[in-house]
């Protein structure tokens, strides 16, 4: 009988290391979730703006490229091409990389590098 209580005692003890590791467990698991909804977000959210940034600086230097083109050339077809391309690339800084500060300066009627939707819409009237 003695026997028995002992590993009773040892059954119990073990079964209490047990439910102490799964609270340990439990309360890392429970930190890991609260710092990955709380600060991932911000963190992500700073990676992703870079990546807006970056993204819409891109376009931009293919607007300006493409705004070189179509003032040096005669040909109205590929002049009206690039005009509707850039355009397109400053319509998609707005729309798609809203979070960059070309696309503030772009939706507040500024210009970016000499270009402005307002100035590329008329130079395509004409």
């Amino acid at each position: 009988m003695a026997g028995t209580m002992n590993q009773d005692d040892e059954n119990a003890q073990r079964t209490a290391a047990r439910r102490g590791e799964l609270r340990t467990l439990f309360r890392r698991l429970v930190t890991i979730c609260a710092f990955v909804l709380g600060l991932g977000p911000l963190l992500l959210g700073g990676a992703a703006q870079a990546n807006d940034q970056e993204e819409a600086n891109r376009l931009i230097v293919q607007s300006v490229r493409l705004h070189t083109i179509a003032q040096a050339t005669t040909d109205l077809e590929l002049k009206a091409a690039n005009l509707g391309r850039i355009l397109e690339n400053l319509t998609r800084i707005v729309d798609v990389y809203s979070g960059s500060d070309r696309a503030v300066d772009l939706v507040s009627g500024g210009d970016v590098a000499g270009l402005s939707m307002a100035s590329v819409q008329q130079q395509l009237s004409q």
